[in-house]
Protein backbone atom coordinates (compact mmCIF):
# COMPACT_ATOMS: atom_id res chain seq x y z
CA UNK A 1 0.00 0.00 0.00
CA UNK A 2 1.36 2.96 -1.20
CA UNK A 3 1.64 6.36 0.23
CA UNK A 4 -0.15 7.98 -2.44
CA UNK A 5 -4.10 6.38 -1.25
CA UNK A 6 -3.54 8.75 1.97
CA UNK A 7 -4.76 12.12 1.56
CA UNK A 8 -2.51 15.50 2.34
CA UNK A 9 -3.99 16.07 6.09
CA UNK A 10 -3.12 12.51 6.75
CA UNK A 11 0.00 12.89 6.00
CA UNK A 12 0.56 16.57 7.92
CA UNK A 13 -0.80 14.88 10.93
CA UNK A 14 1.41 12.31 10.73
CA UNK A 15 4.16 14.44 10.48
CA UNK A 16 3.13 17.05 12.93
CA UNK A 17 2.85 13.50 15.64
CA UNK A 18 6.28 12.74 14.42
CA UNK A 19 7.40 16.54 16.04
CA UNK A 20 5.04 15.91 19.35
CA UNK A 21 6.93 12.14 19.04
CA UNK A 22 3.58 10.55 19.18
CA UNK A 23 3.88 8.38 16.27
CA UNK A 24 3.76 4.74 16.15
CA UNK A 25 6.41 2.76 14.12
CA UNK A 26 4.38 1.48 11.43
CA UNK A 27 3.07 5.12 10.71
CA UNK A 28 6.97 5.72 11.20
CA UNK A 29 7.58 3.27 8.73
CA UNK A 30 4.68 4.54 6.08
CA UNK A 31 6.37 8.33 5.91
CA UNK A 32 10.08 6.75 5.31
CA UNK A 33 10.86 6.60 1.78
CA UNK A 34 7.79 8.99 0.55
CA UNK A 35 10.04 10.99 -1.34
CA UNK A 36 7.79 14.15 0.29
CA UNK A 37 10.37 17.06 0.43
CA UNK A 38 9.03 18.79 2.62
CA UNK A 39 8.73 16.64 5.47
CA UNK A 40 12.15 14.70 4.31
CA UNK A 41 13.81 17.26 7.36
CA UNK A 42 12.26 16.25 9.85
CA UNK A 43 12.23 12.77 9.39
CA UNK A 44 15.93 13.14 9.61
CA UNK A 45 15.67 15.18 12.22
CA UNK A 46 13.22 12.43 14.28
CA UNK A 47 15.86 9.43 12.95
CA UNK A 48 18.34 11.64 14.42
CA UNK A 49 16.37 12.27 18.24
CA UNK A 50 15.79 8.31 17.97
CA UNK A 51 19.12 7.55 17.13
CA UNK A 52 20.23 9.47 20.35
CA UNK A 53 18.06 7.82 22.55
CA UNK A 54 18.87 4.39 21.18
CA UNK A 55 22.30 5.30 22.16
CA UNK A 56 21.35 6.52 25.46
CA UNK A 57 19.92 3.23 25.95
CA UNK A 58 22.78 0.79 25.08
CA UNK A 59 25.19 2.94 27.08
CA UNK A 60 22.91 2.30 30.23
Amino acid sequence: MGIKKYPDEYIESLVKRIIDKEITEQEYNLLKGTGVRSHEHVLKKFKFERRKINEKSVEN
